[in-house]
């Protein structure tokens, strides 16, 4: 029988011949990153990264992919965890064939390139890799412009390989701002630009760097192109030694954009014809409807800035606007007591507004264009109310 000591010492061997040999890739393996072309989804419109590690002879082709997330049997629960940012998202581990498949029934096009490494390097990207799948490593608190599948795969390109890697630089280095390549990104979908563009803060409003841009899997796609790698004699190489395309994306044309502002546009001539024409009943349900839609969106901003655990919806300029004082007018519709004492309180208002829409290009936040109408429509209705509390209090 083997003693305690003897069993304890084969244990110790197995383990270190295991973590050495098992774990390890042959010369025939290769590393390359796919970068996946954008989805029909909300959460695939700007395309998907992951890392593919290869190795025909230890039969291994496997997919680390860090765009998981679980979905909780309780819909309540995973929608709450969404909206307040706290929603984990987690490294996974696929097979090639499974990976791939996804993307071929959805019909997305898939792009591979082969990083340009030597066997050292290759171990230890391999090795990272692993550290990083290991279960108290997995997940983490996603965050889509500064911890994502794009930004983590860069991460780990960067600590495992080092000062061996020099990435190349985009010409979009510092042209744009976060908001501005959203924008850019989201042209064909108007309204969900608008939508993002109202939910988004100011600490958005800066310039993107290099390191930055890689947020997007398409710009690091590029930025990896360009960049460069030391050999282990020192000499620089390119860092993808080989590219090719998988998939062949077979996505429909794309509508041409729908122009939102006609929309606000016209809401703010039906609010000029309606303020003057003056009848009560009219009044107070256009009116109301619109300073009703203007409370709620205040409320829906302030719980995405002090609610939540994402940081792009904090410091939020929208709500100069959008503001809750606008359930004061709302209700005040309904009242004429209310509406005698608030003449100052709608004057006030209407030039917060006006002043808002004239100066709105020196505020630090960049704001969607569409909204100045709806600005200008609560602008008229604040004159109007400010009218109708000049002419009760003269008839008291």
């Amino acid at each position: 029988m083997f003693s305690n000591y003897k069993i304890f010492l084969v244990a110790v061997f197995l383990t270190v011949f295991y973590n050495t040999y098992a774990n390890s890739l042959s010369n025939e393996s290769k590393i390359s990153i796919l970068t996946c072309d954008e989805g029909k989804e909300i959460y695939t419109l700007f395309g998907h990264s992951a890392v593919r590690v290869y190795d025909p002879k230890n039969n291994i082709d496997e997919i680390y992919n860090w765009g998981m997330f679980s979905f909780s049997e309780n819909e309540f629960e995973f929608g709450y965890d969404f909206a307040k940012g706290r929603l984990n998202y987690f490294l996974g581990k696929q097979k090639y064939q499974n990976f791939i498949y996804e993307y071929l029934f959805y019909k997305r096009g898939v792009r591979e390139q082969v990083l340009n490494l030597n066997q050292k390097q290759k171990e230890k990207l391999h090795a990272v890799l692993q550290e990083n799948y290991l279960p108290e490593n997995r997940s983490y608190q996603y965050d889509f412009f500064y911890d994502n599948c794009s930004s983590r795969i860069r991460d780990i390109l960067i600590s495992s390989i080092g000062n061996d890697l020099e990435l190349g630089v985009h010409k979009d280095d510092n042209k744009y701002t976060f908001r501005e390549i959203i924008d850019i990104r989201l042209k064909e979908n108007q309204w969900l630009d608008l939508g993002i563009d109202l939910v988004l803060g100011k600490k958005i409003d800066v310039k993107t760097s290099n390191f930055h841009l890689m947020f997007l899997p398409s710009y690091m796609e590029l930025i990896l192109e360009k960049s460069i790698i030391k050999d282990e004699n020192g000499n620089s190489q390119p860092l993808i030694s080989n590219k090719s395309v998988l998939l062949l994306s077979e996505q429909e044309m794309k509508m041409e954009p729908d122009n939102v502002s006609i929309y606000f546009w016209i809401i703010l001539m039906v609010t000029l014809i309606i303020g003057i024409l003056n009848k009560r009943l009219l009044n107070n349900f256009w009116f109301g409807s619109l300073l009703l839609l203007g409370s709620v969106l205040s409320i829906i901003l302030l719980f995405m800035w002090f609610g939540t655990d994402h940081q792009a919806t904090k410091e939020n300029l929208n709500l100069i606007w959008a503001n809750p004082l606008l359930l004061i007018s709302f209700i005040s519709l309904f009242s004429k007591k209310l509406t005698t004492k608030l003449k100052k309180f709608y004057l006030a208002m209407t030039a917060l507004f006006f002043i808002f829409v004239l100066f709105w290009f020196v505020f630090p936040q960049e704001f969607h264009y569409s909204i100045r109408p709806l600005i200008l429509a609560f602008t008229l209705i604040h004159y109007f109310l400010f009218n109708k509390s000049k002419k009760l209090i003269k008839q008291v």
